[in-house]
């Protein structure tokens, strides 16, 4: 008795894979979990980010720990933004001290530091301009589609072949 042969696959022939194997963008990866107890507005962001092509170069395994310090200093953020706010809406400032003297809201210090950490990380991880470019990281470079990429490699190969027929042609 003759072992069965995988279904889909003939003999001697290899299972063409094509573009719908390719990952998902608009799928969130299993296993990346917003840290608990985000606000609405920063777990939006979260589902956001893994959804765009750029969190395909984040490696989770290593990196899962500081990107969730990043939302949650993301989180943070809003939150001490919430408590600067006055009741009219408009941020305070400076309020009453202890010695009832007026004093810089400490929330608005708190934020200042918040803001030193969030900005280390999100050039640690590439999420501004500078630091993208830092890792060799280009925005555009993202976007492009294989077939894109197999145009710019064939003008490329071909290109280079035709250009000293050119010159000679000038000469």
């Amino acid at each position: 008795m003759s072992a069965k042969k995988p279904v889909g696959r003939a003999q001697g022939h290899r299972k063409h894979v094509g573009l719908a194997l390719m990952p998902d963008v608009n799928a969130l990866p299993t296993g990346h979990e917003a840290p608990p107890d985000l606000l609405p507005a920063v777990l939006a962001d979260w589902k956001a980010f893994w959804r765009t092509e750029f969190s395909q170069l984040v490696n989770w395994d290593r990196d899962h720990r500081a990107f969730s310090r990043l939302f949650k200093l993301y989180d943070l953020r809003l939150r001490l933004e919430a408590a600067v706010e006055g009741e009219d809406g408009v941020p305070q400032v400076l309020v009453e001290g202890s010695q009832e003297q007026q004093i810089l809201n400490p929330a608005l210090r708190h934020m200042a530091t918040i803001d030193d950490k969030i900005l280390q990380l999100e050039q640690q991880f590439g999420l501004t301009p500078r630091s993208a470019a830092g890792l060799g990281l280009q925005i555009g470079g993202l976007k492009k589609t294989l077939d894109d990429l197999n145009r710019e490699a064939n003008a490329r190969a071909y290109g280079s072949r035709k250009a000293p027929a050119r010159k000679a042609a000038r000469s």
